[in-house]
């Protein structure tokens, strides 16, 4: 047998928590691709992610073929040039330049929000902050998130991808 991710084979390896993992499991899921999954135990990190991803040691790691491909966006313009529409899957970006570099924009929004990055993160609020701060830190964020969800919406429906619901 050969060894995981040799050949035409796609390999991810991930772990089940991480925002970036699950980022490219939906992307392979809308390309239609079929692929092994290796669930990584961070705490313990397998020589296969160790080897792959030498630089920062993190997941999502994509190994097509035998080679890696790391970090979450990478990955996805990784698929979309090497499954491209006249093969068989949809594109992962829009055709128009315009709503490409709008999709690229919230891609990078939710990388930075998501991100650690003490208070400043939607997601991952310092578990210092009081109970008052923190109320206070997710009603601020709530409106920021409604905003976000308003453009995303008008973004979609504008490529016809979603209802006016």
């Amino acid at each position: 047998m050969a060894a995981p991710g040799a050949g035409g084979e796609l390999l991810l390896l991930g772990t089940w928590s991480s925002p970036w993992v699950i980022r490219v499991r939906v992307a392979l899921g809308l390309k239609g691709l079929s692929y092994d999954y290796l669930e990584e135990d961070l705490a313990n990190k397998s020589d296969l992610l160790l080897r792959s991803n030498p630089v920062h040691k993190k997941v999502p790691v994509l190994i097509h073929g035998g080679r890696p491909v790391r970090e979450s966006l990478v990955i996805l313009q990784y698929l979309d040039e090497s499954w491209p529409t006249t093969t068989g899957p949809p594109p992962l970006l829009p055709a128009d330049p315009y709503d490409r570099a709008t999709a690229r924009f919230w891609a990078a929004y939710v990388n930075d929000k998501v991100s650690s990055r003490g208070n400043e993160s939607i997601f991952w609020p310092s578990i210092r902050s009081a109970s008052l701060c923190s109320l206070m830190f997710f009603q601020s964020w709530l409106i920021k998130l409604s905003a976000l969800q308003s453009s995303v919406c008008s973004f979609f429906r504008r490529l016809g991808c979603c209802s006016d619901r």
